[in-house]
């Protein structure tokens, strides 16, 4: 239920500014008017798109990650790593949640509202606590799928995989020198030399890579 509203909230932001904005620009060049709410919808959209934004990259593992020493360790010290990079992610998010939910109700009690739509300001933001809440939970979950769990988790529904290549059926056999590609549905148990030409009438060779 979450992940939809998560995903529901993200495309209907998106598109709206995307159609606020397209629309102003068109009345402007075609009317001679531009809208006075489209600067203050535009905006609203970003704020709700970005913090609904953590959360929804956290559980789907998307967030920036600076990785080069990591995978060079062993995957024990990976995993002690995800645990605590996770676990303090998890508590810098409660934190900054708490003190944005400090903010947004000052900024309730001052009565504030937007210049054009005269919107109560609070709730624009009241879409930054919710989002670091709901970031926060994510990594708690990342958090305890990676002590429960014996391979390392991105999130509670990513797991960590770092391949190069994959010998599978269905890859592109990349075996002959003529610029052509083949699809193989065989198991790709024999090797060929990688200079070999291509012909219709040889037989099918695999590659295994």
């Amino acid at each position: 239920m979450i992940r939809g509203l998560e995903e529901a909230v993200l495309s209907w932001g998106v598109i709206t500014m995307a159609v606020v904005t397209i629309g102003n620009v068109l009345s402007r060049k075609f009317f001679n008017h531009s809208w006075s709410f489209s600067e203050e919808v535009s905006q609203f959209a970003l704020v709700i798109i970005t913090f609904m934004g953590v959360s929804y990259a956290a559980r789907k593992g998307r967030h920036i990650r600076m990785t080069a020493l990591v995978e060079m360790m062993s995957p024990r010290i990976q995993k002690a790593m995800m645990l605590i990079v996770a676990l303090v992610t998890m508590i810098i998010l409660f934190y900054l949640c708490y003190h944005s939910s400090l903010y947004m109700m000052k900024i309730k009690a001052y009565g504030r509202v937007t210049p054009a739509l005269r919107v109560p300001f609070y709730l624009v933001l009241i879409w930054v606590p919710t989002g670091l809440f709901l970031g926060a939970i994510q990594y708690g979950l990342a958090f305890v799928k990676n002590l429960r769990e014996k391979e390392i988790w991105l999130s509670f529904e990513e797991k960590s995989e770092y391949r190069e290549f994959d010998a599978v059926p269905g890859t592109l056999d990349l075996s002959c020198n003529d610029g052509q590609s083949r699809e193989t549905n065989s198991p790709p148990n024999i090797q060929v030399d990688p200079g070999s030409p291509c012909s219709n009438s040889e037989s099918k060779n695999f590659r295994e890579v």
